[in-house]
């Protein structure tokens, strides 16, 4: 644990982390713990047992990360907030917005919760820019900076409302999609605490995970 700490001082304050949290495809906490526990994600549909599950997820925040992605290979390479990327460079950004708290699995941390993770990868087509935050991106593609897709996960919210409010296929990133990203990860939000909505917290990233375990 204090491993963690040095290597990436107030880890779970800013949006960006370090390179030894990881996203993962969401997964139950038990499973994690025990390989050998096959247990599916506790959803809660009912109002007083999914207003307890989501007092014990307390904490709001965004949690970024930042990859290269080798043209050739496909492998992934973890960047800092600050780093600069150059004409042909294919990034990969991933933006978790959670509702959670922080765990330990097995002497690891990691972050379980709900909420919505948005997938966007894109090439650079100018000389050298600055890794921007997703707020930027829309206005990036315009100007022929960059250009790419976007893909939005739900992470542990359920019901058919839902479901209807998530794009079937990738994005294109423009503003007026990237508009319209904000505008449904916002409607989700305000859909959570429905009767008709369940919420399933699940482990959502981890220190160091299994390859198996991993997204990337």
């Amino acid at each position: 644990m204090k491993k963690i700490a040095i290597l990436c001082a107030a880890m779970f304050y800013p949006i960006y982390t370090c390179a030894e949290i990881q996203p993962i495809s969401p997964t139950a906490e038990s499973f994690l713990k025990d390989n050998e526990k096959r247990e599916s994600t506790q959803c809660f549909t009912e109002s007083e047992a999914k207003k307890d599950a989501l007092l014990k997820i307390p904490h709001t925040r965004v949690f970024s990360y930042i990859y290269k992605k080798d043209s050739g290979s496909g492998e992934l390479s973890f960047m800092g907030a600050g780093a600069k990327v150059k004409k042909g460079d294919i990034i990969l950004q991933i933006f978790d917005y959670l509702k959670y708290d922080k765990i330990s699995i097995n002497d690891k941390d990691a972050v379980k919760g709900v909420g919505y993770r948005v997938r966007i990868e894109y090439s650079v087509k100018s000389k050298e820019l600055d890794l921007a935050g997703v707020f930027n991106l829309g206005g990036m593609a315009s100007s022929g900076e960059i250009s790419g897709t976007m893909i939005v996960e739900v992470l542990g919210i359920t019901g058919e409302i839902i479901d209807s409010l998530i794009p079937s296929s990738p994005l294109q990133i423009t503003e007026a999609n990237m508009q319209s990203l904000f505008e449904t990860m916002g409607q989700i939000k305000g859909k959570m605490y429905s009767n008709d909505v369940g919420v399933c917290p699940s482990v959502v990233a981890m220190e160091s995970p299994d390859k198996k375990q991993s997204i990337l």
